[in-house]
């Protein structure tokens, strides 16, 4: 398993979100061995009906039943987002995308529909939403915001493996919040590509992937992807409505 603390500490600083992420084109297709990722602001509010208009009956039916209005919005903006981004790749309408889910509610393409054997994954945290696209190899991606109050330790010795608390344990006493982070990413992202996002989080061993890489999304946030193959090209990409 990688070892994030080989990262430079240069290394956030030299390739800033602005160089890395740049904007996405119209039309994609994407090969085996690629992987695409797509950054996403948070912060279409007032356009809440544009985005409902793409949704499928059971992805409103969902989104209606979130009684918290920013984790409503938020979900609607972020399911509209992924069809829209998705589109690209399938050169079909957003709102004639169709999927159904695996056994812990991740959402794939449903192969009656789209003979495309595209596999994809979102996280998404304070302002900005991470999408991931890989054509024939599962992916599991996760972003989190630093939150300087969050009692990490405590959430370590609770879902942390050994290993990763002793990983935890080496990193100097200022770089243990922001190693946490790396850590607690990594793990969600191993998961999330094998299909069990947070359930499968434990004291258990972690999945293993070909490809496994930090990202840098934005200050203040960290984030890593997953993929079940070796990925040879990577495009990251901005997306804009």
């Amino acid at each position: 398993m990688k070892d994030l603390r080989a990262w430079p500490l240069g290394w956030m600083a030299m390739n800033s979100p602005e160089r890395c992420w740049q904007q996405g084109p119209d039309r994609l297709a994407i090969d085996d061995g690629a992987l695409d990722l797509w950054r996403f602001p948070l912060a279409e509010r007032a356009v809440e009906d544009v985005h409902r208009q793409l949704l499928s009956a059971q992805e409103l039916d969902r989104a209606d039943k979130l009684l918290v209005e920013q984790k409503r919005t938020e979900f609607i903006l972020c399911r509209a987002t992924i069809r829209r981004i998705l589109s690209r790749y399938l050169a079909s309408a957003p709102e004639q995308l169709a999927f159904t889910t695996l056994g812990h509610g991740k959402p794939v393409l449903a192969a009656d529909v789209h003979d495309r054997p595209l596999s994809f994954n979102l996280s998404h945290a304070g302002g900005w939403g991470l999408f991931a696209v890989t054509s024939g190899a599962a992916v599991g991606v996760d972003i989190e915001l630093i939150d300087a109050q969050l009692n990490f330790s405590g959430i370590a010795s609770r879902f942390f493996t050994r290993h990763e608390q002793n990983e935890l344990d080496s990193y100097p006493a200022v770089r243990q919040r922001r190693g946490f982070y790396r850590l607690w990413t990594r793990k969600e992202a191993l998961l999330k590509m094998s299909g069990s996002g947070f359930y499968g989080v434990g004291k258990g061993p972690a999945e293993q992937a070909d490809y496994l890489q930090h990202l840098v999304v934005g200050p203040g946030y960290v984030a890593t992807v997953a993929v079940a193959a070796a990925i040879r090209t990577r495009h990251c990409y901005q997306f804009a409505p």
